[in-house]
């Protein structure tokens, strides 16, 4: 069985990303297929591990209003080293709950996802990544570490 670390965006949950990502039909329309990215994953054997974030947050916009709290952050602030802590954290609930097959990411989750594999990548460059595949939904990678472990320059 194929096991998937899920990731969710800062001011949700473990729980909200798994609702966001469940096959559902239209109630407006009962008749059209399910519209969700893992409706299409029925037949095969995947088991989705959404965890939450490590620290409590407010909602993202908008989000109260269909999803009751709890709401979570995978990190306190942007800067890297609380970026390098979490993967730390990350590390070993991957140690811990793993090992893991891919990573399906959204927003903050595919910055957190990023820069697991983008630190991985920089200090064990000859071991093999956290995972053989990544899903990334609607996120980008967290630049102010890119910067900071000299992947990128700033140009001014």
């Amino acid at each position: 069985m194929m096991k998937v670390l899920c990731l969710h965006g800062k001011g949700t949950s473990g729980a909200i990303f798994k609702s966001q990502t469940a096959a559902r039909k239209f109630a407006t329309n009962p008749s059209l297929p399910p519209a969700t990215f893992r409706s299409h994953l029925n037949d095969l054997h995947i088991d989705f591990d959404f965890i939450d974030g490590r620290y409590p947050s407010t909602a993202a916009a908008g989000i109260d209003l269909f999803y009751p709290a709890p709401y979570y952050s995978f990190w306190e602030d942007d800067s890297p080293e609380a970026i390098q802590r979490t993967c730390t954290w990350l590390k070993g609930l991957i140690a811990e709950r793993g090992p893991y097959d891919a990573v399906m990411m959204f927003s903050q989750g595919c910055a957190l996802g990023t820069a697991m594999l983008l630190l991985h990548q920089a200090q064990n460059p000859t071991q093999p990544p956290p995972f053989k595949a990544a899903i990334f939904i609607c996120g980008g990678p967290p630049l102010k570490l890119i910067e900071s472990i000299g992947l990128i320059r700033r140009r001014y």
